[in-house]
């Protein structure tokens, strides 16, 4: 027997990252773990009933004890050999080149070719921890500044682009051979910023990289609001929400029910994904 590759259409893109997901879902309601979706994925359940039309990826978020139990987890989660979760703390000499500050799920059953950067894996679900941030904005936009930075380097170094000088090559090379300490300088403010325990809390590492800082640092939410939720349809499943997900989406996007203009509406992603297969 041979092991071969069938490249997915978009419709099937999809149908593998709601697989991980499903997953995901299971393990949280079996463990007792909270979560949300969240960011763009949140957008799609209340406005779209599942994926945003032009969009591919699924992102959730965790408090940040139940996103410790989940790491906890991942000789657990592993052991069927079909899903991985991937995190920092898991990584051996980081040979998977797993650059993220924070967790994936991953299905092995599948193959990311990507475009853009050094990566590897299969259909994911992004995990972001939900921490206590700074009351102080002026504080919060220092911590937001540092993030920003320190994502930048990281990314850089992973980035491929063909047409860049000897010097920027060579500045790449740098960043990529330190991309293991860039990234637990991440984790570590994180887990600094959990040591807080204040009254709002935000996703402290998944926010666009450029980001306004003024704007983003008003993107924090009560804490508990993340002690409640609700179940919400997702292409024809229930994935759980934060009940004040109006009041969520309002603060993360503005007027959410509204569709962005046509010339927006853009899929962006910078990977092919195939199915592992025997012949």
């Amino acid at each position: 027997m041979q092991m071969a590759l069938k490249k997915l259409n978009d419709i099937e893109i999809k149908e593998a990252l709601l697989e991980t997901l499903v997953y995901f879902d299971q393990i949280c309601r079996k463990y007792n773990l909270k979560y949300t979706l969240h960011a763009g994925s949140l957008l799609g359940a209340i406005r779209h009933k599942g994926f945003i039309p032009w969009d591919d990826d699924i992102d959730v978020a965790m408090p940040y004890v139940d996103y410790k139990k989940l790491i906890s987890l991942g000789d657990e989660i592993n052991k069927n050999g079909r899903f991985i979760l991937h995190g920092y703390s898991e990584e051996k000499n980081n040979e998977e080149n797993y650059i993220y500050p924070y967790l994936k799920l991953e299905d092995n059953t599948t193959v990311a070719n990507f475009k853009f950067m050094k990566d590897s894996g299969g259909s994911w679900v992004d995990i972001f921890p939900i921490n206590s941030v700074p009351v102080n904005q002026n504080k919060y936009i220092k911590y937001l500044k540092k993030v920003d930075l320190n994502l930048r380097l990281l990314f850089a170094g992973n980035r491929i682009k063909n047409q860049d000088s000897k010097l920027h090559k060579i500045f790449r090379s740098i960043l990529y051979a330190n991309r293991n300490s860039l990234r637990n300088n991440l984790v570590n403010k994180i887990e600094k910023l959990n040591t807080l325990n204040t009254d709002v809390v935000s996703d402290t590492i998944g926010f666009s990289i450029g980001a306004n800082y003024d704007k983003a640092a008003k993107k924090v939410f009560p804490r508990n609001w993340f002690n409640h939720y609700v179940d919400a349809d997702f292409e024809g499943h229930k994935f759980k929400v934060i009940k004040n997900y109006d009041k969520y989406l309002t603060i993360e996007y503005g007027d959410w029910r509204k569709l962005p203009p046509v010339e927006e509406r853009i899929n962006k992603h910078g990977f092919d994904l195939y199915k592992k297969t025997v012949n």
